[in-house]
């Protein structure tokens, strides 16, 4: 059959023409009508429309580039994954490597596998003050089966937010059950291991302080305690005050906040290898005098141990004045304010009274006079007596002022140094 469109001399079997593609008139042909018993087809042969082969060509080209731009960045991915497994697993060996040569270590140390860089910088903040080996790793940083290995090392269900502490190549202890309050739970757990102190934050200053005291050429009194109760609370203020009545220089060493590793070190430069709970030192010309390892019941014992070692000022006691009774009564007659302190034999309050005002009189430059009254001395009392001043208050020590024939102020007994000052002031003796 001939191709209407071609003139292309088909088959008579043929419905498509062999050379163009078109599609031939079968009902021209009748032998191939009468093959197909006049039946309709299913497809009308006239409404077939040739697809354009170029731009199937074209559709095709853009739907495979698409693909490939797909695959290609697919292929990316999967390259910067596989990159940073190959850097993280470098990295992995890194920290094992840091693990492995820090668990060698036989002194005390600290590892703190986390995520927690405020923790992390807390640990070693304290790692620093407290002095104990440190290692952070970072969990993020590390592949599961390098974690696996320092896990398994450890004897740990899990390692994750975990800190444990280490002692001549063992673990001793580990705590991962952290709460809201990371900082806290650590704290509590290193100081319930004996890791930390009682106390937080000034390890450095108390160990200057410390050391510096013991450089003193000064005469120094040094308190220690670790121990926090109201007695010893109550002691390191009476051993305070009796050191500003006499004008020592004090200090105290609060061992709480000083790990146990610390303490020592800081008593075998005393020759002490045990620490004490509690402990004066009494420290002149950069020597240690002594050391008690007990406090004083009261201030007549300080003064006696104090003064042995030539602690207080002698000189202070020795600018006061001696006077008679004549001078004392031309004193107290005068139109000037004086102070004049009355003593008599074997009085120890009077010995702990005179370095006191003493340096008082030294450090603001006026006259203090001192009369003894004598054992038999009758006299002086009723003179007192007759100037206002009752008998229940005729003892010694006894520093009365005096203006113009008479007492306008007295300070019967032992006082602390601030009551004479504030005393003076009060009656314009000191500014």
């Amino acid at each position: 059959m001939k191709c209407e469109k071609c003139n292309h001399e088909n088959s008579e079997y043929d419905i498509i023409c062999e050379n163009c593609g078109s599609p031939l008139n079968i009902e021209k042909n009748i032998e191939l009508k009468l093959k197909y018993n006049n039946k309709q087809r299913a497809i009308d042969i006239d409404e077939i429309e040739i697809e354009d082969t170029e731009a199937v060509f074209e559709d095709t080209k853009k739907k495979v580039s698409k693909v490939l731009i797909v695959v290609f960045f697919f292929l990316i991915i999967l390259f910067i994954i596989f990159g940073f497994n190959i850097y993280k697993d470098y990295n992995s060996s890194d920290v094992l490597n840091k693990y492995e040569t820090f668990i060698e270590n036989n002194s005390i140390g600290i590892i703190y596998i986390g995520d927690d860089e405020k923790a992390n910088k807390y640990l070693e903040d304290c790692s620093l003050e407290y002095e104990y080996n440190y290692l952070y790793i970072n969990q993020n940083d590390i592949t599961n089966f390098k974690k696996n290995k320092i896990r398994e090392r450890l004897k740990l269900d899990k390692i994750n937010n975990t800190v444990v502490i280490l002692n001549k190549k063992k673990m001793i202890d580990f705590y991962h059950n952290f709460n809201n309050d990371k900082i806290e739970d650590i704290t509590a757990f290193l100081q319930e291991k004996k890791i930390l102190p009682n106390k937080i934050g000034v390890a450095q200053e108390v160990i200057m302080e410390f050391e510096n005291s013991l450089k003193s050429e000064d005469p120094i009194i040094l308190y220690y305690s670790t121990v926090d109760t109201e007695g010893i609370r109550n002691n390191e203020k009476i051993i305070k005050m009796f050191c500003d009545n006499y004008s020592i220089n004090y200090s105290f060493i609060d061992g709480n906040y000083l790990t146990e590793k610390q303490q020592l070190r800081l008593f075998q430069k005393i020759d002490y290898n045990n620490i004490q709970d509690e402990i004066i030192i009494i420290i002149d010309d950069s020597k240690v005098l002594d050391t008690i390892d007990e406090s004083k019941d009261n201030n007549k014992e300080y003064f006696a141990l104090f003064s042995s070692y030539g602690i207080i000022d002698s000189t202070s006691a020795n600018s006061i004045k001696m006077i008679n009774f004549d001078q004392t009564k031309a004193l107290i007659n005068n139109n000037q304010k004086n102070v004049i302190l009355f003593t008599s034999d074997n009085c120890i309050n009077c010995d702990e009274v005179k370095p006191i005002i003493g340096k008082i009189s030294l450090q603001n430059e006026f006259k203090i006079y001192q009369y003894n009254i004598s054992k038999n001395d009758i006299n002086t009392p009723k003179y007192l007596n007759k100037l206002g001043l009752k008998e229940e208050y005729i003892s010694t020590p006894l520093v009365i002022i005096s203006e113009n024939g008479k007492i306008v102020d007295y300070i019967t007994g032992v006082s602390d140094k601030k009551m004479y000052e504030d005393t003076f002031k009060e009656w314009g003796i000191i500014r």
